[in-house]
């Protein structure tokens, strides 16, 4: 089965809400940001950034789990 259409999720600081592509005049707005190459890895990533912010809270400390700390280790090695 082949695919027919790719998703991917973009962010951009004006609103979309009521545009589809098919709207622009040539390509995407230039000032659309690549957020994930898909919807399953945008919702991981909101899903585990809140768990680590809830977790690292003041309000609600908990350890991390290995996952978590896996995930910000990442981004650790990507700043140096």
């Amino acid at each position: 089965m082949t695919q027919k259409h790719q998703y991917c999720v973009v962010a951009s600081r004006y609103d979309y809400t009521w545009q589809t592509p098919a709207d622009w005049e040539d390509d995407a707005p230039e000032h659309l940001r690549l957020t994930a190459r898909t919807f399953e890895a945008f919702i991981y990533r909101f899903w585990i950034e809140n768990e680590i912010w809830f977790k690292t809270s003041r309000f609600f400390p908990d350890t991390l789990s290995s996952a978590q700390e896996s995930y910000l280790e990442h981004y650790i090695d990507l700043e140096t």
